[in-house]
């Protein structure tokens, strides 16, 4: 077992390369968490499955056949709000998927030269809508890609792009406890044009391995990250099911310029979910409360 768990990771490692050159990207509202239970978890997400959400692995879905959804909204410091929505489905082998989400900067003043008053205010609206098709085989290993359309607005000047994700996910069943090996690529796609100038999307390579145990219900993840544009991210989640209706979280993550702790809670009732996430940030840059309401069928 040990042996095969290992040429997973070589695998995973040849399929997902890591490169190492650094740039400014666009769209970086594509790597904000689109829900509470991944960001109170570090955003591990690579080899870790979540009932509604699969935002930084098309792959990373559970087992269970039927009908799932998130709603999330999330207010920020500065005036930016972030609200998103998925809807997934599965049958049998196939899992499909859709997602929105809308990123908002209001009154953001208006300058032309330096000077104590702006001309006035504006307000930047982030878009994309996503599409989800995975396949399952065998109850083990899951391939899945995910078609993104994005829009840009800032101002009265606008502009959209087309991109893709694509990840994998590998189950194993080790002395009765669940281990998940995973890897993915987000945000593939060409430069992004937006007033005649172009920006590179921010490509982003993830492999993570996950710990699933029933009794007493745990999940640790752990996921490696390397984005196109910066340096490596360690990021390591946890959740804990203290009674049959409440979850702590809780997440650590290593290399990020301006955050590291995160935690959070969850309640179930019935087929919902409602998640709450806390990020604090440094450099006098706040926090972050984020809000999920969930249907698992």
């Amino acid at each position: 077992m040990n042996k095969s768990i290992l040429s997973i990771i070589i695998c995973l490692g040849l399929i997902f390369p890591i490169p190492s050159f650094s740039y400014q990207p666009s769209s970086v509202y594509l790597l904000h968490p689109q829900s509470a239970n991944l960001a109170a978890m570090a955003e591990v997400n690579a080899g870790m499955p979540y009932p509604n959400t699969m935002q930084f692995n098309p792959a990373a879905t559970v087992l269970k056949e039927g009908l799932s959804a998130n709603l999330m909204y999330n207010f920020h410091l500065q005036g930016i709000h972030n609200n998103s929505a998925g809807l997934y489905w599965r049958k049998k082998n196939f899992n499909l998927g859709t997602e929105f989400f809308l990123s908002s900067i209001d009154d953001i003043e208006k300058r032309t030269i330096a000077s104590p008053e702006p001309l006035g205010t504006f307000t930047s609206h982030n878009l994309y809508l996503g599409f989800n098709l995975g396949y399952t085989i065998k109850n083990i290993v899951t391939v899945s890609a995910r078609y993104k359309y994005l829009y840009e607005r800032i101002d009265y000047e606008d502009a959209s792009n087309n991109t893709a994700d694509f990840g994998i996910l590998i189950r194993q069943n080790i002395k009765g406890r669940t281990v998940n090996l995973g890897g993915s690529v987000c945000n593939f796609g060409k430069d992004f044009t937006f007033l005649d100038y172009q920006f590179p999307m921010p490509k982003v390579y993830r492999a993570g391995v996950s710990f699933i145990s029933p009794d007493p219900a745990l999940m640790v993840g752990f996921d490696l990250i390397k984005p196109e544009f910066s340096d490596f991210l360690y990021a390591l989640g946890a959740q804990y099911q203290l009674i049959e209706w409440l979850e702590l979280r809780g997440g650590y993550i290593i290399g990020h310029d301006t955050r590291s702790i995160s935690a959070g809670v969850g309640f179930l009732y019935r087929n919902f979910t409602f998640d709450y996430a806390f990020v604090p940030y440094r450099n006098s840059l706040g926090f972050s409360h984020l809000i999920s309401v969930g249907f698992i069928e």
